[in-house]
């Protein structure tokens, strides 16, 4: 079941579950957990699959990533089976490096913390991993250029609390962006516990302006973090998708391109422009986007 390849395997890839690393006591199989999400009966199960796959010794990695250790090639394709059993496989090695996104992991207690950011997590990673839609219109009531969203092919439920909204989804299973393994995104709930010191090319943050909640939209730079713009949820699935096709037809001019930052200020308006053709205008930025001192999340 496995669908990597001996080279994919070296020392230094970006692993996942399809797509393991070789290391010094075995395969190294990396779980994407959606928004850091993970129930006591699913970490039960993942620490079983631990022990009767792997040498039972699993990391948490920085970008709250779990990764079994000590799996081998012989126990490899029964562990990745028991995986797509529990929900726990993607489609594709395609798909699961798509889904490189980091949440706050205590949106939904933290009390400073503007509101849930599982559901805008699970929107982002549904964007990411839909096929193109030539529908000219996206959810949010944006008007489209040619970029599409996703294919109709189900209905992906956020929680309540996920800034005041149930947001249903276009997801379903189609061709992934194709993205650098490492490009990143990061949905940020705006309370007290900032990601600011977590690198990504993209993030979204959760930020109070006149009274309602949007996702302020920043880019990375070496300069530090460029806000475009902000949107309110419903459009979020569509300017992620936006903004990562815009940037697979940069790397298409600039082969060399693999990261936000690497875009000069020249590059970042060009890049801004065209996303700004692909979708009607963001709402203005609010000014200096940040975590809000505690007891301020009103």
């Amino acid at each position: 079941m496995s669908a990597a390849t001996a080279a994919d395997r070296r020392r230094g890839w970006c692993p996942g579950a399809l797509r393991p690393m070789a290391t010094g006591d075995g395969l190294l199989v990396r779980l994407r957990l959606t928004a850091g999400y993970l129930p006591a009966a699913t970490a039960r199960l993942i620490a079983d699959l631990a022990m009767r796959h792997g040498n039972g010794l699993i990391d948490l990695s920085s970008r709250a990533n779990l990764q079994l250790r000590g799996v081998t090639e012989t126990s490899l394709g029964s562990l990745q089976s028991e995986l797509a059993q529990a929900g726990l496989l993607d489609e594709s090695p395609a798909h699961e490096a798509a889904r490189n996104v980091l949440a706050s992991p205590l949106s939904d207690c933290d009390p400073t913390a503007l509101c849930d950011a599982r559901g805008a997590a699970r929107a982002l990673e549904a964007a990411l991993m839909a096929a193109a839609d030539p529908s000219p219109q996206g959810e949010g009531g944006l008007a489209f250029g040619k970029v599409g969203w996703g294919k109709r092919a189900a209905d992906v439920w956020s929680p309540p609390g996920a800034c005041g909204a149930t947001l249903p989804l276009r997801g379903g299973i189609g061709a992934p962006l194709a993205l650098p393994p490492k490009f990143s995104w990061i949905v940020d709930d705006g309370g007290a516990l900032a990601l600011d010191d977590i690198a990504a090319d993209v993030r979204f943050r959760a930020v109070m302006h006149e009274g309602v909640v949007l996702w302020a939209v920043g880019l990375d730079t070496l300069a530090g973090i460029d806000w475009i713009g902000a949107s309110p949820l419903s459009a979020l699935p569509d300017i992620a998708r936006a903004i990562g096709l815009a940037f697979v037809e940069a790397m298409a001019r600039n082969p060399g391109l693999r990261r936000m930052r690497q875009l000069d200020a020249a590059g970042r308006r060009e890049f801004v422009l065209a996303l700004v053709m692909a979708l009607a205008p963001l709402q203005a930025a609010p000014p200096h986007p940040g975590p809000l001192p505690a007891g301020e999340a009103g």
